[in-house]
C-alpha cells in the first residue's frame, strides 16, 4: 500500500470517530465543530477536514501529495490551495508557523500536527444486535468518552478564564448600536452577526489582544460615512478607526464590508505584532501605528505611503529589531517609479539603506525568517530574471509580511509575459485579502494587459462597490477607459478630472483611435513614453510605439512590463523588439527555466517564439 494510501486509510478509520482532541483543543466531526480553550471557532469544511486528518495521524509529517489526496479526494488543485487552507487553520487557532503549537511546517517534507492525541467515541452502528454484556460494555465506553470530552472542554474553558485576563486577537462584535446607526439601518447588527457567522472571517486569531468594535454615524439622513472603531477591550482606549462610505449602502452589503475590513486588519495587525519585541507588542500606542500601516496599506494610494507608515513605526521603536525588519521588507518590496523611461532616482538610496536595516536587526537577533526574506527581496532588487525565480522559488506567503513575496512573484510574471499565471496568483490573493485594495488593482492591470479591458473595468467596478471610499479605483478606472473604453465613456467617464495637458492629449489619441485623424502627432510628447507607445501602438503608429520602447533604460527593470501589452504583439513579429527584449533579460529567462510568456501561445507569434527562444 502506499504512504498517501496510508493516509487515506488512517482518515478512513479516524472518520468512525466523533472526537479528536488535545490540552486544549476539541474537534467535534458528527457537529462540525471546533473548541479552542473552552471557546468555539469557526472553520470552513475544507480547512476542518485538513485539520481532522492531520489530528488523525497526529506526531507524523504528512506530505503535501498525501494530504492533497486525502483531504481533496483526488481533485487536481495546486499547493496555493493547501497552503491557504493550513493558513485557515494557523488563524482559526491562532497558531504561529514560526513558533508552533498545533502544526509544524517541515522543510520541503509536508505538515506535522505536534501534539499528542486522544481519540474518542465511535457511533453506535445498526447491525449486528449486540448481546447484554456488550451492550453494557458500549454504553460504558460512550459515557467514558462523553464524560471526557466534556471535562476537556470544561477545562479549557476554566484555562480560558485563568489566562491573565488576555482576550484574543478578535473583534468582538458589537451587542446593539447607537440609536443613528439602528435607525438608518435597522437590520445592521443581525447582519454583522450573520456575515461573522457565515464567513468566520472574526474568529480567534491568536492570544494577544482583544478589541470590541463600536459603529457610528453622526446623523440618520445625511451623513456619508460610517466610522468604525476597534477599541482595546470593552471601554478602553480606541486602538484604530476605518471609515466606510454609507451613501448608497444597504445592511447587508454594510455588514459584509464591517466583517471584512475589520478582519483583514486584525489578521495584518496580528502578523505584524508577532514581528515586534513583546514589550512594544503590548503598547497601545504602537498598537495604533501598526493599524496605521495595515490600513495604508490597505488602501495602497501611493507606492511610498506604506513606506512611510513602517518608517513612522520604526521612528516610534528605534531599537526593535522585528521593526527594523519590517522596514526592510517595505523598502526592498516597493514597486519603482520608472519615470520617462528611466530607472528610479531614489532605488540605490532604498537599497543602502534596506541593507544597513538587515543588518542591524540581525546584529541585534531579530526575527530571521524576516531577515532572510527582507534580504531575498533586496537581492532581488539586483539579480537577473532567473535569479529572482530562484529566490522565492518555494517560499509562500502565509502572513502579511511575507505577502510581500506574493507582490514580487506576481510583477515577475507580469515582467516575464506569465499573465494568465499573474491574474490567477493575484485572484488566489484578493480571495484571502479581500479588502486589500493593491491586489484588485493588480489583477485588474493584468488583465488589463492581457487585452481583457471589460474584465479589467468589471473587476474595479466591484472593487468600487466593495470599497467606495477607496479612491484609487475610480482614478484607475477613469485611465483604463481613457484607454479603451467606448468613446463616450473615453472622452467623458475616461477624461473626468485630468489635467489640461492630459486632456489635450487623449482628445488627440480618441481623435485619431475613432478615425477623425489619422496620426497623434506631437500633442503627447509630455506624457511617459511607455504610455506614449501604448497610444501610437492602439492608433497603428507600429514604428512611432518601437522608437519609443527602444528609448527604454534597460536598469529600469520594471519596464519590461510594457513589453507585454496585448497591443504591442504586432511589434514583436519585429528583429527589433526582441532585440529590446535582450536586452531585458527575458529570452535568456525563457531559455534557462523553459517557461513560455502567454504572447508564444498565439499561432502569429507561436514560430517566432520557436525560433528566438
Amino acid at each position: 500500500m502506499s504512504e498517501s494510501s496510508d493516509v487515506a486509510a488512517e482518515a478512513g478509520q479516524a472518520n468512525d470517530l466523533r472526537c479528536l482532541s488535545t490540552e486544549r483543543l476539541v474537534l467535534d466531526r458528527l457537529n462540525h465543530s471546533v473548541t479552542l480553550d473552552g471557546e468555539q471557532v469557526a472553520l470552513r469544511p475544507t480547512p476542518f477536514k485538513l485539520l481532522w486528518t492531520l489530528m488523525a495521524n497526529a506526531e507524523l509529517v504528512l506530505s503535501k501529495s498525501d494530504l492533497l489526496e486525502a483531504v481533496w479526494d483526488g481533485v487536481i488543485v495546486g499547493d496555493e490551495v493547501l497552503t491557504t487552507a493550513i493558513r485557515d487553520i494557523r488563524r482559526a487557532l491562532g497558531d504561529d508557523a514560526r513558533n508552533p503549537h498545533f502544526i509544524r511546517t517541515v522543510s520541503r517534507r509536508g505538515y506535522v500536527f505536534v501534539q499528542p492525541v486522544q481519540t474518542g467515541e465511535r457511533p453506535v452502528t445498526a447491525a449486528p444486535v449486540p448481546d447484554a454484556a456488550s451492550l453494557s460494555r458500549r454504553y460504558a465506553a460512550i459515557v467514558m468518552t462523553v464524560m471526557v470530552c466534556m471535562l476537556i472542554v470544561g477545562s479549557l474553558s476554566w484555562m480560558a478564564v485563568r489566562s491573565n485576563g488576555q482576550a484574543e486577537f478578535r473583534a468582538h462584535l458589537p451587542l446593539a448600536l447607537p440609536a443613528t446607526v439602528e435607525v438608518r439601518f435597522p437590520t445592521l447588527l443581525a447582519a454583522i452577526q450573520d456575515e461573522a457567522r457565515r464567513t468566520g472571517a472574526i474568529a480567534g486569531h491568536g492570544r494577544r489582544a482583544g478589541y470590541e468594535m463600536m459603529l457610528t454615524l453622526p446623523d440618520t439622513e445625511t451623513a456619508a460615512l460610517m466610522s468604525v472603531q476597534l477599541r482595546l477591550g470593552r471601554d478602553g482606549e480606541a486602538i484604530h478607526a476605518f471609515e466606510l462610505d454609507v451613501s448608497n449602502a444597504d445592511s447587508s452589503g454594510l455588514a459584509r464590508r464591517v466583517v471584512l475590513t475589520a478582519a483583514d486588519l486584525l489578521h495584518c495587525a496580528e502578523d505584524i505584532h508577532a514581528l515586534l519585541l513583546p514589550v512594544n507588542q503590548r503598547d497601545p500606542t504602537i498598537s495604533s501605528l501598526v493599524f496605521a500601516l495595515c490600513e495604508t496599506s490597505r488602501q495602497a494610494n501611493s507606492p511610498y505611503d506604506q513606506v512611510h507608515a513602517s518608517e513612522s513605526l520604526l521612528a516610534a521603536i528605534p531599537d526593535d529589531p522585528g521593526a527594523k525588519a519590517l522596514h526592510a521588507i517595505m523598502l526592498a518590496s516597493r514597486p519603482d517609479q520608472h519615470l520617462f523611461g528611466r530607472v528610479d532616482p531614489r532605488a540605490e538610496e532604498f537599497e543602502q539603506q534596506t541593507a544597513r536595516l538587515l543588518a542591524e536587526a540581525r546584529a541585534a537577533q531579530g526575527p530571521e525568517w524576516a531577515i532572510d526574506l527582507g534580504q531575498r527581496l533586496l537581492t532581488a532588487r539586483q539579480s537577473s530574471l532567473v535569479e529572482q525565480a530562484a529566490l522565492f522559488d518555494g517560499i509562500t506567503a502565509n502572513d502579511w509580511v511575507s505577502m510581500r513575496v506574493l507582490f514580487w512573484r506576481i510583477v515577475l510574471m507580469r515582467r516575464s509575459g506569465r499573465l494568465a499565471d499573474a491574474s490567477y496568483m493575484a485572484e488566489q490573493a484578493r480571495s484571502r485579502w479581500p479588502t486589500n485594495s493593491e491586489f484588485w488593482i493588480l489583477l485588474s492591470l493584468t488583465q488589463t494587459m492581457r487585452g481583457l479591458h471589460a474584465e479589467s473595468a468589471a473587476t474595479l467596478e466591484e472593487a468600487q462597490a466593495l470599497m467606495p471610499e477607496i479612491a484609487s479605483f475610480s482614478r484607475v478606472l477613469a485611465r483604463n477607459l481613457a484607454f479603451y473604453g467606448s468613446e463616450t465613456d473615453a472622452r467623458t467617464r475616461g477624461m473626468d478630472g485630468a489635467p489640461p495637458h492630459i486632456v489635450t492629449c487623449m482628445n488627440a489619441y480618441h481623435d485619431a483611435r475613432f478615425g477623425d485623424v489619422g496620426r497623434i502627432g506631437s500633442a503627447c510628447d509630455v506624457l511617459d513614453p511607455s504610455q506614449r507607445a501604448k497610444l501610437f501602438a492602439m492608433t497603428g503608429d507600429t514604428d512611432m510605439a518601437l522608437q519609443l520602447i527602444e528609448g527604454f533604460d534597460p536598469e529600469a527593470a520594471g519596464l519590461g512590463i510594457t513589453l507585454h501589452y496585448s497591443e504591442f504583439f504586432p511589434l514583436w513579429e519585429t528583429p527589433g523588439m526582441w532585440e529590446v527584449a535582450e536586452r531585458f533579460g527575458l529570452p535568456e529567462f525563457w531559455r534557462q527555466t523553459g517557461v513560455r510568456p502567454d504572447m508564444c501561445f498565439q499561432e502569429r507569434l507561436r514560430v517566432i517564439c520557436e525560433e528566438r527562444i
